[in-house]
């Protein structure tokens, strides 16, 4: 799935992490390219390793993902001690399982990413910590019974947790090629350009709390 369902910001394939900064890696903002809007005084780094065999060793994919945030956290113009991430699809569900394993991230969100897992988050562990998820209520690919699993696991993790549902949403709704990839490949997938924008606007509401811009 992650090779056909790809998210838009930049050139991220699954995840990829935003540290508060007054910079650019590589002169390049983080873009939304559906509404034309910018994320202004961000670094963003492409996180894109986590297939194949990383979807079953969640230890692999940690260690990669924390080679990622020490390699943002040793950008020139990177404050360490502001790093959240972001993920789409698969890279959602990546996201996410970090915030579970303890890695140190302000903000964490997750558009249409799979919300089930095998380690929980533990009691009081994410006190503090801004997760927002923004999901298409219609997605065949994230369960009913995962929903109000992970809403139980955020409450007893103590996290601040925003949950968008949005009713009538297929997967992929922030891709503006879903409809395109569903009809050749035969998936449940179609874009939803009222859920792509409001969940944008959603992850910059959520960052601009933490962060204060």
């Amino acid at each position: 799935m992650e090779e056909i369902i790809k998210p838009f910001i930049t050139l991220v394939l699954l995840s990829f992490f935003v540290s508060s900064a007054l910079a650019e890696v590589k002169g390049e903002a983080v873009e939304y390219r559906a509404g034309d809007k910018t994320l202004k005084g961000f670094v963003a780094y492409d996180a894109g390793a986590f297939a194949g065999e990383v979807r079953s060793n969640m230890d692999q994919a940690e260690a990669r993902f924390n080679a990622g945030v020490d390699l943002l956290k040793g950008h020139a113009t990177v404050n360490s001690d502001q790093i959240s991430a972001i993920g789409y699809c698969f890279g959602g569900g990546i996201v996410l399982e970090m915030a579970r394993r303890g890695v140190d991230l302000d903000v964490v969100a997750s558009f249409h990413g799979s919300l089930n897992t095998a380690q929980p988050a533990a009691p009081q562990s994410l006190v503090g910590k801004k997760i927002l998820v923004f999901n298409g209520a219609a997605d065949r690919m994230v369960k009913p019974e995962h929903v109000e699993a992970f809403k139980a696991e955020m409450a007893v993790s103590g996290a601040d947790m925003t949950f968008v549902d949005y009713p009538d949403t297929l997967h992929a709704f922030t891709n503006p090629d879903a409809d395109e990839y569903g009809q050749r490949f035969n998936i449940p997938l179609a874009y939803n350009p009222e859920a792509d924008k409001d969940s944008w606007q959603g992850l910059s509401d959520g960052l601009k709390q933490a962060y204060g811009r």
